[in-house]
C-alpha cells in the first residue's frame, strides 16, 4: 500500500485510502468469513499494514491507528 508510481505490483493507496479500505471493506469481510476476530487479534489471520520502509511507516499508518473502526482490524 503506497501512493507513489511503483514499478512493481502495487495498489497505490494513500494512507487515507488504505485506512478506508481496511475499515470499510477488507476488515469487515475478513470477520464475516471467519478469518479475523477483532476482539482477539492473536487468533486467525494477521493484517499488517505498511510493514516495510520503516522510515516512513509512522506517517503512513497514523490515519489507520487514529481511527477506532479501522485500527481494530490491524
Amino acid at each position: 500500500m503506497h501512493a507513489h508510481d511503483a514499478r512493481w505490483d502495487s495498489n497505490g493507496f494513500t494512507p487515507e485510502d488504505a485506512r478506508d479500505f481496511l475499515r470499510d471493506f477488507l476488515g469487515p469481510q475478513l470477520v464475516v468469513d471467519g478469518h479475523l476476530d477483532p476482539e482477539d487479534l492473536d487468533r486467525g489471520l494477521k493484517v499488517l499494514i505498511y510493514d516495510h520502509n520503516k522510515s516512513t511507516m509512522n506517517d503512513y499508518v497514523s490515519p489507520t491507528y487514529a481511527d477506532p473502526e479501522a485500527s481494530k482490524y490491524a
